[in-house]
This record gives structure tokens, sequence and C-alpha cells, in this order.
């Protein structure tokens, strides 16, 4: 029980420095909403962890992008790569 809670805490916590990046990287007026989820990529070519961004802008103008790593491995550069 305690090793899944620190593995949903781990990954809420990635979760949230990788929305702070894309923060960062869009400005400090951006307002959006950014979603970070971890995903398991189920293409042949890829196969491996993914980490899929999701940003809604306040005009609703949506961006999705995909990182072929997981979240904890996600650094600034990127984030800058991929927007």
């Amino acid at each position: 029980m305690a090793a899944a809670f620190k593995q949903m805490a781990d990954t809420f916590w990635q979760a949230q420095r990788v929305k702070r990046l894309v923060r960062k990287h869009l400005g400090a007026g951006a307002q959006c909403l950014v979603s970070v989820q971890e995903a398991w990529c189920t293409d042949p070519v890829c196969e491996g962890p993914v980490t899929e961004i999701r940003i809604v802008m306040v005009n609703f103008k949506e961006i999705r992008r995909t990182v072929h790593k997981r979240a904890a491995e996600i650094a600034a550069a990127d984030v800058a790569a991929v927007l």
C-alpha cells in the first residue's frame, strides 16, 4: 500500500513539474490549462512510455504534443523542442 501511494505521489509530482516547464516556456502571461499524462505507446515503431502534453488556451485553441519519454525524464529542452 505504501509503495503504491509513493508511486502515485511521484507520478503527480512529475506531472506538475512538466506543467511548470510548459508554462515557463509559454511565458509568464500565458493563461492556459495544461494537462500532462503518462501513457504507453502502442505504435510498433516507438513502443515504450510516452508523455502526452495538452494545452488549451483561453481562446479554446488546443495544442497536443507527445514526448517519447517518461515525465520524470523530460527536461526544459524537450518541452522547447515539441512546442
